[in-house]
């Protein structure tokens, strides 16, 4: 299950535990890390570091992607599908649901 992230919960709080939660279960992280932009409003990962041509900087094993077909076996997924929301949370191919 992905961390809980409370409305009072800053985020460099949920990041910590985000991340802990990704490297418990295999992923691996380079020269990367997730910030936040609060001026822009805004979330991404950035370098933190040169990184060569054809390093690796992320792995998620498959197994932890959250993508649109496995939504569907969730609990939240089932209610977007429900409420007809999916298609308004898509735009083309892309998801926009994020952290």
């Amino acid at each position: 299950m992905l961390p809980n992230a409370t409305l009072a919960e800053s985020f460099d709080e949920f990041k910590e535990s985000y991340i802990e939660w990704l490297l418990s279960r295999g992923a691996e992280i380079g020269k990367i890390e997730l910030r936040e932009d609060r001026v822009k409003l805004y979330r991404g990962l950035f370098a933190n570091d040169d990184i060569r041509e054809g390093e690796q900087i992320l792995f998620v094993p498959q197994e932890i992607i959250i993508m649109s077909e496995s939504l569907y076996d969730t609990d939240v997924g089932r209610k977007i599908k429900e409420m007809e929301l999916f298609d308004k949370l898509t735009f083309g191919s892309s998801a926009i649901l994020s952290i």
